[in-house]
């Protein structure tokens, strides 16, 4: 038995645990033949994983931009250290893009890298970045890079992929952490949904599923998980619900009742306003001039 403390909990992760996921893993490879890297190539694409090309940065990992010789630029992701939980995390999100997601909206699956103890993921590269980084901490000016016209793009090319999860992939997937930081955006500006280190499998007879750990991000994740634990097919969409509201106001939801006047938040705002038609003084006055208020 292999043992991790997190925070103030400690758990223990018996070793068969990582034997059996990485054999999952492997086994899917030999059918599928995703890309080994070798560890000297992907250094060498990101200039040794220098700062300059860190794209972004979680619990457990960093993502570096990479650019192969021959084949373009890629998405390198890094265990920030080894440990259990990341090896977890790491392996979880390898088996479910090998073996379930492959949609024009999910982030595709390149190849991976075993060194050492560290498991690398490579992915494709999306080069205008994650939504989070576009609504929030874009150094340009939203209204001349997030107009109406990409952003009703983006949320109706989310909703195929996260449609994708649960009926039409091999398995039955929850993601557990929709958020604009995991939606990635194209050079063409599609969006892709990005990290499943936390998502779920859910049995084909089953309706939700039970998670023991933290899971999902403060302020999108649904009401019943927060209650009592359990997730279920539909919490992804809870999670989606919170995405679009946000980028149609340009706000936080976990923040939001400290930015409103009347201390109420994004949901009850856009509900109120909703009720009186009065949507578009719940939009980012960006992009007003470029909407189409029959979208909204």
């Amino acid at each position: 038995m292999k043992r991790e403390i997190e925070g103030s909990m400690e758990r223990f992760i018996p070793v068969e645990f990582f034997r059996q996921r990485w054999a999952d893993a492997q086994e899917i490879m030999a059918e599928q033949g995703p890309r080994e890297f070798s560890f000297k190539t992907l250094s060498s694409a990101t200039q040794g994983f220098h700062a300059k090309n860190k794209l972004g940065k979680g619990g457990f990992a960093q993502v570096y931009k990479g650019k192969l010789t021959d084949e373009g630029e890629i998405a390198v992701k890094k265990p920030l250290l080894i440990s259990n939980k990341g090896k977890e995390l790491v392996l979880n999100e390898m088996t479910l893009l090998l073996g379930s997601a492959h949609h024009r909206n999910i982030v595709k699956f390149l190849g991976f890298c075993s060194h050492r103890e560290e498991i690398l993921l490579v992915f494709e590269l999306a080069s205008n970045g994650s939504l989070d980084n576009l609504l929030f901490n874009s150094e340009a000016s939203r209204a001349d890079v997030l107009d109406w016209k990409r952003a009703y793009a983006i949320i109706v090319g989310v909703a195929p992929g996260l449609l994708y999860l649960p009926e039409r992939s091999h398995n039955v997937i929850i993601h557990c952490d929709i958020k604009p930081a995991n939606i990635l955006i194209d050079e063409n500006w599609v969006p892709k949904i990005a990290d499943f280190g936390t998502a779920n499998l859910v049995p084909q007879d089953q309706m939700h599923v039970n998670i023991s750990e933290a899971a999902g991000t403060l302020g999108y994740s649904a009401p019943e998980y927060m209650a009592n634990g359990h997730v279920s097919l539909k919490a992804d969409t809870y999670s989606f619900g919170v995405v679009v509201l946000e980028l149609i106001s340009g706000r936080k939801n976990w923040n939001s009742h400290n930015q409103s006047p009347n201390g109420q938040g994004l949901w009850d705002r856009a509900n109120e306003l909703c009720k009186e038609v009065k949507v578009s003084e719940f939009m980012d006055r960006k992009l007003i001039p470029s909407a189409v208020l029959d979208q909204v």
